[in-house]
């Protein structure tokens, strides 16, 4: 049997890719009021979260209370801008709301899970993040019953690149490493763990980025839809 794993954010759903675009709107909204430009308020809260997102341990909290974390990213900006005693909930609800409003479905991502599950194959799931909202985005988006294993970073208790989460989803749906995929965004996170556990990688890189230095790369797609013909051609030429 095939066994192929999947990252959630960003390689089944646009999540984090409107990240930018969401901050953007709440500061067009808000920015006025607190007396300052668009432009600057929001160049200042990109470079918190750079900073934020920039350390595993800061990470790692982040992904368990993403709350939490766009608090001090907006708290930071704010201070640094000499904006403190405004409203930092203001800058948070309305960059969870436009984040949500703006969060979708990988074009061809269904079509691609239908397509594999058609030929046999079967499918594991595994991301980062807090449970419920994993959990939410799998409900909302309709893509749980697509797999027959999800791992996910809160309810198990360890985070890509870490082998475990790859080893886990493949024993458990019977296949042995070199026989299971990894298809996932993330060169780091999702391709460079995988292949360090032993799995084949896809790559899915729709806009060119380049691939870290020092790390094997794997397979590269530009679009999810190109992961069940690649796997089919290579069963085909292995045989079966």
């Amino acid at each position: 049997m095939t066994v192929v794993l999947f990252d959630l954010d960003d390689t089944l759903i646009v999540y984090n890719g409107v990240a930018e675009a969401s901050w953007r709107l709440v500061c067009e909204q808000l920015a006025p009021g607190f007396g300052v430009e668009t432009d600057v308020l929001l160049a200042e809260l990109l470079t918190q979260r750079a900073w934020f997102w920039s350390l595993e341990a800061r990470s790692r909290e982040g992904r368990r209370c993403p709350r939490w974390a766009r608090g001090v990213v907006a708290a930071r900006a704010m201070e640094a801008l000499g904006l403190e005693g405004r409203d930092v909930d203001l800058l948070v609800d309305g960059y969870e709301r436009a984040r949500e409003a703006s969060a979708h479905a990988v074009p061809g991502a269904v079509e691609a899970l239908r397509a594999l599950r058609k030929e046999g194959a079967a499918l594991g799931l595994v991301t980062n993040g807090e449970a419920r909202a994993q959990r939410t985005k799998l409900s909302r988006f309709e893509l749980a019953d697509y797999f027959d294993y999800i791992f996910i970073e809160g309810e198990r208790g360890s985070a890509k690149p870490s082998q475990s989460c790859f080893l886990e989803p493949t024993n458990a749906l019977g296949a042995k490493p070199g026989e299971a995929w990894m298809v996932g965004d993330d060169p780091v996170r999702d391709i460079a763990g995988a292949n360090a556990a032993g799995l084949r990688t896809i790559w899915v890189n729709p806009t060119g980025r380049p691939f870290p230095d020092g790390l094997e790369t794997g397979r590269v797609v530009t679009s999810v839809r190109e992961v069940p013909p690649l796997i089919k051609r290579y069963r085909e030429a292995r045989g079966g």
